[in-house]
């Protein structure tokens, strides 16, 4: 059985990581979760800690200021590959906007490939809780950077990404030129 380990990037989502790392050890005990907290002001990181009391396979890395997504999801990967020896690494939101019960969906859609896209866009895709101006953005971005890169990812600013170890490897030896929402596209261009 391949380990999977999940990079959560959270800056105040106390509430949320409170609901969410249950839930998913619901699903798989054996689940490495490696939170990451850009100096959260409401809690977040003594949420964390209370979990790790009652959760195994439950990291902490938290930093004294909100460094940006890009950063935090470079961080937390590079922990899941010096850390860990997960077969998988997944990134995924704290806000339930990636569903906890499609975590593995996405690793199992992984069988002779090297990375799994979970999008929005796809017959059965969900988009939870997205204003439609952010829906609109997120087409409208994801129609550009296919139409300049010529990849076939529909869905190259989604977050729900799973990445097989040596790939992600790979990925982090280049200089990632993006900060924030970018490097999400830069990612699977990459890739």
């Amino acid at each position: 059985m391949e380990t999977i380990a999940v990079v959560i990037p959270t800056y105040n989502e106390r509430q949320n990581i409170s609901l969410l790392v249950p839930e998913l050890k619901r699903k798989n005990d054996d689940l490495l979760i490696i939170i990451v907290d850009g100096g959260s002001i409401d809690g977040t990181g003594d949420a964390v800690n209370s979990l790790r009391a009652t959760y195994k396979g439950l990291f902490l890395i938290s930093e004294g200021n909100k460094m940006g997504l890009a950063a935090a999801l470079q961080k937390g990967f590079r922990f899941a590959l010096d850390r860990t020896k997960a077969d998988w690494i997944v990134s995924m939101d704290a806000d339930f906007s990636h569903r906890p019960a499609d975590l593995g969906k996405l690793v199992e859609a992984g069988t002779g490939v090297d990375m799994v896209v979970g999008s929005r866009f796809v017959e059965g895709g969900v988009v939870n809780g997205m204003p439609e101006w952010r829906r609109v953005i997120s087409r409208m971005g994801n129609l550009y950077s296919r139409f300049l890169t010529v990849i076939p990812v529909r869905d190259t600013t989604s977050g729900f990404v799973s990445y097989r170890r040596e790939l992600l490897y790979g990925l982090l030896r280049s200089l990632f030129k993006s900060n924030g929402y970018a490097f999400q596209m830069e990612s699977k261009v990459s890739a």
